[in-house]
């Protein structure tokens, strides 16, 4: 592990109760933080093709970025390094970093990530909540919902499918996956659901 000098970090529980490793920048001058693997020699990045990410913020800055060092990459360099972007709402996400298209950066036994949680410039204080960092040699499912017609009329039942959602369930990371309906302008974290069920099976 291993942070910069710019760089806050903290275990911390919101206001929910959700738990969750925090990293806050103090200044405005590329805050990152430093996950070392070297001496870890079972971390094959020839294996583990996805980085997946859980994580919120409300932060200005939504741009995220890592350098991903294996094989005979030690140091982070332009050639092993990704971008996403982060959602600013201040509800979970996930983001999946696809790194199998990228063979000759990621291939052989994993050194060092260098996670820029705010790339560039960052306003003072601003938080990144981290749920969890996991690695899949697979691309992880994606949750889908469907309905059984595209209008309702008043007193008719709506039937809602859903998929996807079997590694999510009975895990670590204590989700409790719903499905919900919100009213026009209203969303998950702007407004209550209308009505929602939990979904307690894959």
């Amino acid at each position: 592990g291993g942070v910069s000098d710019n760089v806050a970090v903290g275990l911390t529980n919101d206001p929910s109760g959700d738990k969750a490793c925090v990293f806050i920048s103090p200044e405005s001058n590329d805050p990152q933080a430093n996950f070392n693997f070297k001496d870890i020699s079972t971390f094959s990045a020839s294996s583990y093709k996805y980085m997946i990410i859980t994580a919120k913020t409300t932060a200005s800055n939504t741009n995220g970025a890592a350098y991903f060092c294996a094989g005979s990459t030690v140091e982070p360099t332009p050639d092993c390094y990704r971008t996403w972007t982060w959602i600013n709402d201040g509800l979970w996400h996930e983001y999946v970093i696809d790194l199998s298209l990228s063979t000759q950066m990621w291939s052989g036994n994993v050194n060092l990530i260098r996670f820029d949680f705010f790339e560039g410039d960052t306003e003072a204080d601003s938080a990144l909540y981290l749920r969890s960092i996991k690695f899949s040699d697979s691309a992880p499912s994606k949750a889908v919902a469907t309905t059984d017609s595209d209008s309702y009329i008043v007193g008719e039942s709506i039937k809602v499918n859903y998929s996807g959602l079997a590694r999510l369930l009975n895990t670590n990371d204590n989700i409790v996956p719903f499905v919900a309906i919100y009213a026009e302008g209203t969303s998950p974290g702007n407004g209550k659901a209308l009505q929602y069920a939990y979904a307690n099976s894959a």
